[in-house]
């Protein structure tokens, strides 16, 4: 019923009628840093417990029958694979019938001891205190957009990073209503142009040395100290419409990329991908550096100077203090998360950093834009997206089709999804060699990450076909059905547009909070992308 190895365990839990038992084996498994693979009652009649991992002068192995390996489901050899080098499973029906054991029973293991130490490190709430996306939010930066966004027009759509025109009056009364609702739910709200006016508030020099922190000291002697107002630090300056000598910061209001939190009381300084970004993270550093109530957060600035650095905040989640994933995506690259996890495992008590491998793509630029957890151990995310990318080459095949009937030459790109599927890899603290998964979700589960996956547009095998619940998903994800933003365990903030991601929360005991964001939508970027959370407490449970 049980086979434990150097870095993962087969068990039957079925075995174990009494939940905290069950429980207690189970936690006792992955305390010491093992995958631990649950099967059935029927998967262990056929002696798929009965195995055994081995060490050969090509890798490890996985010693099995062929009926305990035959028995297990595709998940469960994923896991298994990604766990050893190779699987060596051989048939003997005529032992395991009349000798009543298999594989594991035959073999005599030689293997040395080992010991590791375990510790807890646990601090009182501070002003910036986060170890997971879930507990209920205390503090939260974020930014009114203003008159910023009246330099998008349709020759700049490019270049800002947005799709379409907006409405300020709307685009400004629909965040101030999120902001309310943050509020209600017992949240204190900073406000970015809040804190400039306080730091300009406290005199000349401190004015002087906040412009030249983000625009330089050049800039501000050409310009004069008396022309410049610390709005224009986010709305630009400029001569006249589009006249700009210092160009405007219209996506800031979406606070996640700039900077971001992680356990241990830091803050770190992003580096975005776009130049235009790395803007928005040098006003960041500055307003830390300088406010009286943010001077004595810890401030991370190593990843923000590094030119072979991409990381923003959107591919950054915090999945409990000792686990943050990080998004290999359009806007992050693997330098930037291996940066971080080396920050990470010096200073904080995080010691596992999962990179996941995303498609490269404007649709999923970030990991959290078809990635968000909704509750412990609860994640919402796009249907067939981890097993089967293959249901989104299809997809995109039948729109490229289309395209071409209409005289469009408008294409998807299929080998995105067939060539490089979602993977994860995971960097562990004083291991040097990252622990592997050819399949993403696969792997999280199985590593404790998540218990739980919802999808977008509801749970997977409700539509006719696997086609039609991609192409549906998919224009509700385009408006960011997957980018909500947890507020407390179970309850989250949603756009109200995507509804069929809405009911789908709510029949799983999610509660939602929908927003009527229609103007804030066409940033592309959802009430997640929007937030740049600070503190929040702890579940009972932890």
């Amino acid at each position: 019923l049980l086979s434990v190895c150097s870095n993962f365990a087969v068990l039957c839990t079925d075995v174990i009628p009494k939940e905290d038992e069950r429980k207690l084996v189970l936690d006792s498994l992955r305390r010491t840093g093992k995958v631990v693979v649950p099967i059935s009652l029927d998967q262990m009649e056929n002696f798929a417990c009965n195995c055994l991992q081995l060490r050969g002068t090509s890798g490890t192995v996985l010693a099995i029958s062929s009926a305990g390996w035959d028995a297990l489901d595709a998940s469960q050899k994923g896991v298994l694979e990604s766990c050893i080098d190779h699987v060596i499973s051989v048939p003997v029906p005529t032992i395991e019938r009349l000798g009543g054991g298999s594989v594991r029973c035959m073999i005599a293991e030689l293997f040395p001891g080992a010991s590791k130490e375990y510790h807890e490190h646990t601090t009182g709430p501070d002003l910036c205190s986060l170890d997971s996306e879930t507990g209920r939010l205390e503090l939260v930066m974020v930014h009114e957009p203003g008159l910023e966004v009246d330099a998008v027009m349709p020759w700049t759509l490019e270049p800002m990073k947005v799709d379409e025109c907006f409405n300020r009056v709307d685009l400004k009364a629909q965040h101030r209503t999120f902001a309310q609702l943050l509020r209600a739910r017992g949240a204190q709200v900073m406000h970015v142009r809040d804190i400039l006016t306080e730091i300009g508030s406290q005199g000349d020099e401190a004015k002087r040395r906040l412009f030249s922190e983000v625009w330089g000291e050049e800039f501000v002697d050409s310009i004069g100290l008396h022309s410049l107002h610390t709005d224009h630090l986010v709305t630009g300056y400029s001569r006249g419409p589009l006249d700009f000598d210092m160009p405007p910061l219209m996506n800031l209001f979406f606070m996640r990329d700039p900077c971001f939190c992680v356990p241990g009381g830091w803050v770190v300084i992003a580096r975005p991908f776009f130049p235009i970004r790395q803007m928005e993270s040098k006003l960041m550093k500055a307003l830390f550096r300088m406010h009286p109530a943010l001077r004595a957060v810890k401030v991370y600035e190593g990843l923000h100077n590094d030119p072979d650095v991409a990381i923003e905040g959107g591919d950054v989640l915090v999945a409990d203090k000792n686990t943050v994933l990080v998004g290999i995506s359009q806007r992050t690259n693997e330098r930037g998360a291996e940066k971080l996890a080396e920050f990470l495992f010096e200073k904080t008590d995080v010691t596992r950093v999962i990179k996941v491998f995303i498609p490269k793509q404007r649709a999923f630029m970030h990991l959290d834009t078809l990635f968000t957890f909704v509750d412990r151990g609860v994640v919402l995310t796009m249907p067939y997206f981890w097993s089967k990318p293959a249901v989104y080459a299809e997809v995109a095949r039948r729109a490229n089709a289309l395209n071409e009937k209409m005289g469009s030459d408008q294409r998807q790109n299929l080998d995105e999804w067939t060539s490089e599927p979602p993977r994860i890899e995971m960097l562990v603290k004083g291991e040097g060699k990252p622990k592997k998964y050819k399949h993403a979700m696969s792997g999280l589960m199985a590593e404790g990450v998540i218990d739980k996956a919802l999808f977008v547009c509801g749970a997977e095998g409700s539509w006719p076909t696997p086609e039609e619940h991609v192409a549906r998903a998919l224009t509700e994800q385009w408006n960011d059905a997957a980018n909500v933003f947890c507020i407390s365990p179970g309850t989250v903030v949603a756009y109200k547009w995507c509804t069929r991601t809405i009911l789908h929360l709510q029949d799983n005991g999610v509660d939602v909070i929908e927003l009527d964001g229609v103007e804030l939508m066409k940033g592309r970027g959802g009430a997640r992308c929007m937030t740049f959370p600070m503190r929040r407490t702890l579940a009972p449970e932890e």
